[in-house]
């Protein structure tokens, strides 16, 4: 029996932007042949969102599995009034896959929505 490893959510941690760039690039060429246009559409929106993240109105998660990251979340609230809080870049790395990380992201990124009294989320 495979005894499952230990689970952590944090913030961003240095690599975070070229990890999950790379993550959706990988995913998204193999599984739906998306090319090197989908993964600069990636790079340039998430750069945006880290450069104008507002700690207390943005969420940015990170699983870490033995301090390797495992997964990510994003929530941009910064038209949340208007449009909607912004799930994005949700992804977990196939290799761990089946362990719950995926509910714990989405768990804390809901979360940070329901805080925030959001009227909508939307992906």
């Amino acid at each position: 029996m495979t005894r499952q490893r230990p689970v952590r959510l944090c913030g961003h941690r240095p690599g975070a932007l070229g990890w999950v760039v790379g993550i959706h690039g990988t995913y998204y060429a193999e599984a739906w042949n998306f090319g090197p246009e989908f993964e600069a559409k990636v790079a340039a929106g998430m750069g945006r969102f880290l450069a104008e993240f507002e700690a207390g109105r943005d969420g940015f998660w990170l699983a870490l599995v033995d301090d390797r990251m495992a997964g990510s979340v994003s929530v941009d609230r910064s038209k949340a009034a208007t449009s909607g809080a912004h799930l994005r870049w949700f992804i977990v790395d196939d290799r761990f896959r089946g362990q719950g990380i995926g509910r714990r992201l989405l768990e804390a990124a809901i979360g940070l929505c329901r805080d925030r009294r959001d009227d909508r989320i939307y992906l």
